[in-house]
């Protein structure tokens, strides 16, 4: 089981934000870029503190607030990596 549990701060009207604590069970640091209205998110993720992995994926919103996920988990280890895709619903 893995927890996530962050702090944000966001800039310039929330289109950019900065998160830390705990990513994946790790200490992290994190950042997202919402463009075109906030219709696409892109977020990076580092954490780790001992053999640092980084994941950095988009979100593309739909009306509805549902959205499409795509990615790649631990993009700084190329053999322990793999690509993320998802579908989702906010509420």
């Amino acid at each position: 089981n893995l927890i996530n549990v962050q702090a944000m701060k966001g800039f310039n009207n929330g289109n950019y934000r900065i998160r830390a604590g705990v990513v994946r069970s790790q200490v992290g640091l994190g950042a997202d870029a919402r463009l075109f209205n906030k219709r696409l998110e892109l977020s990076v993720d580092a954490y780790n503190t001992r053999k640092v992995e980084v994941d950095v994926y988009g979100k593309v919103l739909f009306p509805g607030d549902f959205y499409l996920l795509g990615g790649y988990r631990n993009a700084t280890q190329s053999n322990q990596g793999y690509p993320i895709i998802g579908a989702g619903k906010r509420f």
